[in-house]
């Protein structure tokens, strides 16, 4: 697993210290704005220059990843409500989650239907549970 922040280099290590203290799960495989090269946008080929489809990206800004079909948008987490996004102030402001460009949003499950939403751990691994709402 990778960090790929647009918070400085001091941010993304305190962060990973927190969630991977060993450094078992983010080892050396973090970058940050310090490193990254662009101040407004993330390229995954930046992490990964040759082959992209095993590749999920989850963040909260789709904006910076140009909707990379890669991407999954969750909602972001503030912490101190109302103060922003202080590592991103030069970032232009966040819009509501939103499906990309030339995508139609899928309806929405009626109470009978069962819906699969796959759950990331810390540890990488992946599953799939099945929702019944």
């Amino acid at each position: 697993m990778h960090v790929y922040t647009m918070g400085t280099r001091a941010y993304a290590d305190a962060v990973c210290k927190i969630i991977d203290p060993t450094g078992e799960i983010f080892g050396n495989r973090i970058l940050s704005r310090d490193e990254s090269g662009s101040m407004t946008q993330k390229s995954i080929t930046r992490l990964f220059p040759v082959d992209t489809s095993m590749v999920v990206i989850i963040d909260d800004r789709g904006d910076v990843w140009e909707y990379s079909p890669n991407l999954v948008s969750v909602l972001p987490y503030n912490f101190f409500v109302g103060i922003g996004d202080i590592n991103g102030a030069f970032l232009p402001p966040a819009r509501p989650l939103e499906p990309p460009p030339n995508e139609t949003e899928a309806p929405a499950p009626t109470s009978t239907e069962q819906v699969e939403v796959p759950v990331m751990t810390v540890t990488g691994r992946l599953w799939v549970y099945k929702l019944v709402d």
